[in-house]
C-alpha cells in the first residue's frame, strides 16, 4: 500500500511540475520473448485487474514491456528482478485506465488505475 501511494505521489508531483497531464508514451512490445512466459504475465495481470478493479467491455490490457529492479522494492521484488508493466486500455479513446508491474519471478503485481 506504501508503495502504491509512493508512485501515486511521484506521479502527480512529476504531472504538477509539468503543468499539463500528457498520454503515456507508447511502449514497443517485447520481441524475442518465449510466448508462453507472455501468456503466463498477461494471465497473472488480467486476473488481478479483474479481482480488483473489475474490466469493462471496451477495455483490454496490453503487455506493454519490462525492466530490471536496481534495488529491493519492499515486498514486491529483490534486486535484478524482471517486472513487466502491462497497460489496461480504453479502447474508445486508446488512453490507458490503469498500469501494472508483474514481477515475473514471485508473480506479485502493483496496480495504479482507476479505483
Amino acid at each position: 500500500m506504501r508503495i502504491l501511494l509512493l508512485i501515486m505521489v511521484l506521479v502527480v508531483g512529476i504531472a504538477a511540475e509539468a503543468g499539463e497531464l500528457k498520454p503515456l508514451p507508447d511502449l514497443k512490445p517485447p520481441s524475442g520473448i518465449d510466448q508462453k512466459q507472455l501468456s503466463r504475465i498477461e494471465t497473472i495481470g488480467l486476473d488481478w485487474w479483474l479481482k480488483n478493479r473489475g474490466l469493462l467491455a471496451e477495455e483490454s490490457l496490453t503487455i506493454t514491456g519490462y525492466f530490471s529492479t536496481a534495488r529491493p522494492i519492499a515486498q514486491f521484488s529483490a534486486h535484478g528482478d524482471r517486472i513487466w508493466e502491462a497497460r489496461i486500455n480504453y479502447t474508445p479513446t486508446a488512453s490507458p485506465t490503469g498500469i501494472l508491474w508483474i514481477n515475473d519471478r514471485t508473480g506479485k503485481v502493483l496496480g495504479l488505475g482507476v479505483n
